[in-house]
């Protein structure tokens, strides 16, 4: 038990810090020697070694999967989601592939798109209702004194506050994507409903007509589950590091391309799943963070739930394919909402030079978005085949669903600073 324990010790090592292939195995080896394992142990480590790090011996083992591989993804080039392969966005690119070092300067004038060239019009449309429903809630509490009002007063200043960082961050891009207006119109219509709904709950009969008129002109949760498919089919056609290029060796009949990037694709898989296994098994406690300020706490449990997606991102794609079931689309969809959100309100946060005023609202709207996409994801872990989700969930989730919702002391913090 003790020379296992040392051999998965050196292994998630070296895989959690993307070590190449050669030195995974290169630990592995040194960690048989360490216990004394017996000969058997190192014959197997070197059949497997070669089979993945000598390109003639790994060629023959993946001749047979290029076969089984190229009629499912000429397939997939034919659907829509191949058709997006030429929209490739940056972040996304990164979330696919395990990291989080989403930082990003603060755009000049000039960089800066318009709403209508960013397809961020609905975001306008949405800020518009959400202010409503966030300055009529805060008149109404401060004139009428309600504790049991301040869960739902904080709703609606995070709502606003999303808003408006996901709004910041799209219009900063360099062009317009098709993703992120779908993320647009994703958040824009859960964040107005999430407004005005609490608004309502808030002031009752004694809310504005406007805000009535508004409410009954609400999508409904169809419209945001159609967005949510596109939007991660978009994400794995397009910005996946790997994907587009397993798609484009397989048009081209090229079986020395694809098994390149294959075995680039499991490598990253295999050391996506030792950082998911190891942030989320120590909360991600030990990432380090260039600032220790407010939102560090935050964009550590986004780096934990980065490498969370990756993994489960990969494992849709061996195990389902490139087009996987609505409902399994659909969660992952919405957890790439989220996490565009957490990178919006972090962002948003120090860019506006971390103001303590914001302090309270931007805890609450991280907080909100991180456990969204957690929530997410594990839905998604449930649509997988049942023979795959206690490996994927082992991975992903070892601990279970553990970044709650803000609680009743964020709402209340929130709800005294929009009534201050």
């Amino acid at each position: 038990m003790f020379g296992f324990l040392i051999f998965v010790l050196f292994v998630l090592v070296a895989l959690y810090w993307r070590a190449p292939a050669w030195v995974v195995f290169l630990s592995a080896a040194i960690a048989f020697l360490i216990t004394g394992a017996s000969g058997w142990l190192y014959f197997v480590l070197l059949l497997v070694a070669l089979a993945c790090c000598v390109p003639p011996v790994r060629r023959m083992v993946n001749e047979r999967l290029f076969k089984r591989c190229q009629q499912t993804l000429q397939a997939a080039v034919a659907t829509e989601a191949a058709d997006a392969a030429a929209e490739s966005v940056a972040w996304a690119g990164q979330l696919l592939a395990g990291k989080a070092d989403f930082a990003q300067s603060k755009p000049t004038a000039d960089e800066r798109l318009d709403d209508a060239t960013a397809g961020t019009e609905c975001l306008v449309q949405a800020l518009a209702s959400a202010n409503l429903a966030a300055e009529s809630s805060r008149e109404y509490a401060r004139t009428q004194a309600s504790s049991g009002a301040d869960a739902a007063l904080a709703r609606v200043g995070a709502a606003v506050y999303q808003l408006e960082a996901v709004r910041a961050l799209a219009l900063s891009a360099d062009e317009r994507s098709n993703m992120v207006a779908s993320i647009a119109q994703f958040v824009s219509a859960k964040q107005t409903r999430q407004a005005v709904n609490n608004a309502l709950d808030v002031q009752g009969n004694a809310a504005p007509a406007e805000l009535t008129q508004v409410y009954q002109s609400l999508p409904d949760s169809n419209h945001t589950a159609t967005h949510s498919v596109q939007i991660f089919e978009q994400a794995l056609a397009g910005s996946h590091p790997f994907v587009p290029q397993e798609i484009v060796t397989t048009r081209r009949h090229d079986p020395e391309g694809f098994d390149e990037v294959l075995s680039n694709h499991v490598h990253s898989l295999a050391c996506n799943a030792a950082r998911s296994f190891w942030l989320s098994l120590t909360n991600a406690r030990f990432v380090t963070y260039p600032t220790e300020g407010e939102a560090a706490p935050y964009a550590r449990q986004l780096t934990r739930l980065a490498a969370n997606f990756a993994v489960l991102a990969d494992s849709i794609v061996f195990r389902v394919g490139l087009k996987p079931q609505e409902a399994l689309s659909a969660a992952m969809g919405e957890a790439v909402v989220h996490l565009y959100t957490a990178v919006a309100v972090l962002q948003r946060f120090e860019r506006e030079g971390s103001r303590k005023e914001d302090v309270a609202v931007m805890r609450y709207a991280a907080q909100q978005a991180l456990a969204d996409a957690q929530t997410a994801m594990d839905t998604a872990v449930r649509e997988l085949p049942k023979c795959s989700q206690c490996r994927v969930r082992a991975l992903v989730l070892p601990t279970g669903r553990n970044i709650a919702a803000p609680n009743d002391k964020a709402g209340q913090a929130v709800a005294q600073a929009m009534k201050a």
